[in-house]
């Protein structure tokens, strides 16, 4: 068994909060009880709390794309009341590791479909959170978009 003051991982503490959160409508409750476990994945992913449930479940309802509705189901709430969570999804969404200036770069240098970016956004945000990075944000990126080029005969599928 695992001792209290042993500390976990990413991972362990992303399992424990998607569990827990299932059908708990995050009502007050669910904070009581798990908030610490939030606070600590929050503090060491650099978002809010709610943000690092939000992602938590997302990662569990994945691999495949995750919509408001599977957001509610999961938390037992109306489809309504999930989109409640759009700024922090929105904010999960964002790479905040770019500039307006880089963004504008990338988005100039590459002619990607939605769903080739939505590839490149989902494998730089997992890597991100799994592995951190010892490269720039951009080098990454444009390794990124370069593979997932349609006209690149070499293209490798970036996905789960």
């Amino acid at each position: 068994m695992e001792s209290k003051n042993e500390e976990k991982t990413i991972l362990q503490l992303m399992e424990i909060l998607s569990e827990k959160s299932n059908d708990s409508k995050l009502g007050e409750e669910f904070w009581a009880e798990n908030g610490a476990e939030a606070a600590e994945l929050a503090n060491r992913l650099a978002l809010t709390p709610k943000q690092a449930v939000l992602l938590s479940i997302c990662l569990r309802r994945g691999p495949r794309r995750v919509e408001f509705s599977d957001i509610a189901s999961h938390l037992d709430i109306s489809n309504i009341r999930a989109l409640g969570y759009s700024d922090d999804v929105n904010a999960l969404i964002r790479a905040k590791y770019l500039s307006e200036e880089q963004c504008a770069s990338l988005a100039s240098a590459y002619d990607l479909s939605g769903g080739q970016m939505e590839n490149v956004a989902r494998k730089f945000s997992i890597n991100s959170i799994l592995y951190g990075g010892e490269k720039s944000p951009m080098d990454i990126l444009h390794a990124y978009c370069n593979a997932e080029r349609l006209d690149n005969q070499t293209t490798r599928r970036i996905g789960f």
